[in-house]
């Protein structure tokens, strides 16, 4: 059945609710605030039409955990941020978040979203971001008239001069294959299907978002080990390494990229740093770390968020906070080479964010129910009820955003972070679900 077909289908309180949730998609690439303004209509909506039937609940230790860890984030935004620095208005994003989660649960739940049909439609979006990034590779400017940046060798398509294509990807490409996928399709179809995965794999390349095609690596690998092993799946798994192996040899950018990466991550001190004449107080003082990574300004990141964290261990230093800590003198005194690029937005890791402005508490509560989340649904996927495919593949997606050896957007600041709480509702409501709630 087409989508066409599939949407029609739908009674009309259905079809305006679907549409909303399809809308996410394409409104994230087009702008924030029209991003968050869809988020808000949805949960209005969902406020409007069913009223308390949202707080219908089951009062399982995954809803109540969920609900405990929001609400200690919207707290520490009311008195721990503005007790060390100012006021800000996060605390409505915690808000919004346990409200999201209330409808869009209730909607899951109820089977009033139609998963399938909203992926699907994602899938088409996909397409279109590809052959735009596409075009730009080929002519140097996209549709939209967005020009590729020479200066940091990385194409971002329709984001512009925002360098997250690959971030988006690491969210929406495993959903849009899987879910749009149907096992009972004709040899062509899945011939185009695998086409569009190893497109969106040199796309993932080539927007040179490193970590970002690392993420994808990690769910593919996820999803070899989450569904049923069979030899096309493992062929297909090897020729995706094949398409990144021959990119990174033949593509002289993608290449010096990856090398750069090399680099930095593990022999900064010999590619960055002239220490031939340097004896060991000389060393001390120009702030060299013996650990490569750290001597990056990623590094400078993390250990200047661990840094706030011994001077605020318990509550931390407020949500929104490490951009208004970070650059105070006191930290300048931490072994990085980029040292004086320690301030930023956010320390780029979720663990260390959590760590440095939620403290202790924060990152116990965060990491309970991370690790309960994923427990639970390794048990509960075993069932194999029919919505499980759903559960499986937002899990995918949360367990490898959720790895912590990476760098990464804000979780409580950016549009990459909002997507991760909208994913991870998706595996809540789908869990909840699966286990006949």
């Amino acid at each position: 059945m087409s989508i066409i077909s599939e949407f029609k289908n739908l009674n009309f309180r259905d079809r305006y609710l679907n549409l909303l949730f399809i809308l996410i998609m394409p409104l994230f690439v087009i702008g924030q605030f029209y991003f968050k303004l869809v988020l808000i209509i949805i949960i209005f909506s969902g406020i409007y039409i069913f009223k308390y039937k949202i707080l219908n609940i089951k009062k399982n230790f995954i809803n109540i955990f969920f609900l405990i860890l929001i609400i200690y984030f919207l707290i520490n935004a009311i008195l721990i941020s503005p007790h060390y620095y100012y006021f800000n208005l996060r605390f409505l994003t915690f808000i919004g978040i346990i409200l999201f989660f209330l409808v869009t649960n209730y909607l899951i739940v109820n089977d009033i979203l139609n998963l399938k049909l909203i992926f699907k439609t994602y899938a088409l979006f996909f397409c279109f971001i590809l052959f735009d990034t596409l075009y730009q590779i080929i002519y140097l400017k996209d549709l939209f008239g967005y020009d590729y940046l020479f200066g940091y060798s990385r194409f971002a398509g329709p984001f512009g001069d925002e360098f997250i294509l690959g971030a988006f990807m690491s969210f929406f490409l495993m959903p849009a294959i899987i879910l749009s996928y149907k096992n009972d399709v004709n040899l062509q179809t899945k011939i185009c299907f695998l086409f569009f995965f190893y497109f969106s794999i040199y796309i993932a390349l080539k927007t040179g978002e490193r970590i970002a095609l690392l993420t994808i690596l990690l769910q593919i690998s996820l999803f070899l080990l989450i569904f049923k092993f069979n030899i096309k799946l493992i062929f297909a798994g090897i020729f995706s390494l094949i398409i990144i192996f021959l990119t990174i040899i033949f593509d002289h950018n993608v290449r010096d990229k990856y090398q750069h990466f090399y680099r930095l991550i593990f022999d900064y001190q010999k590619n960055f740093i002239n220490t031939d004449n340097l004896n060991n107080e000389a060393k001390e003082q120009k702030n060299i770390n013996s650990i490569s990574f750290l001597n990056t300004q990623s590094g400078a990141h993390f250990l200047t968020a661990y840094e706030i964290w011994k001077n605020y261990p318990i509550l931390g230093i407020g949500i929104k906070n490490f951009r208004n800590e970070s650059s105070k003198e006191k930290y300048a005194n931490i072994k990085s080479h980029q040292v004086d690029f320690r301030s930023a937005t956010h320390p780029h890791n979720y663990q260390l964010e959590l760590l440095s402005e939620t403290g202790l508490v924060g990152i116990i509560l965060f990491n309970i129910f991370m690790i309960s989340l994923i427990y639970n649904f390794f048990i509960k996927y075993r069932e194999k009820n029919k919505d499980i495919i759903y559960l499986n593949v937002f899990m995918i997606i949360i367990i490898s955003k959720y790895f912590p050896l990476k760098t990464d957007s804000s979780l409580f600041s950016s549009s990459l972070g909002a997507l991760f709480w909208i994913f991870l509702i998706y595996s809540i409501a789908s869990y909840n679900k699966s286990i006949k709630y």
